[in-house]
């Protein structure tokens, strides 16, 4: 019986690895872990949105720019998340 391994993600597995988990970079991602798992295996392209997310999850170890050179110029930095709504309130 063959088996297709599909090749993994190189930058999502650095992704995976600088958090620990799938769960965990989806957790700070603020997505499903299901979603990681379809980045890792290239079943679904890393969007603008979603690599940004992860940027933000790894603290730059993964950069938007990395995961998406056609969006974005080598060393930029999303600009920081706006203040949580009860933060707000306070």
């Amino acid at each position: 019986m063959c088996m297709f391994m599909p090749d993994k993600n190189p930058l999502i597995e650095r992704a995976i690895t600088a958090v620990g988990r799938q769960a965990d970079l989806a957790r700070l991602m603020g997505c499903a872990q299901q979603t990681v798992s379809k980045l890792l295996l290239a079943e679904i392209q890393v969007s603008a949105p979603l690599a940004v997310a992860i940027h933000r999850a790894t603290t730059g170890a993964v950069s938007a720019a990395e995961l998406r050179p056609d969006l974005f110029p080598p060393g930029y930095e999303p600009p920081p998340l706006a203040t949580a709504p009860c933060e707000a309130a306070e």
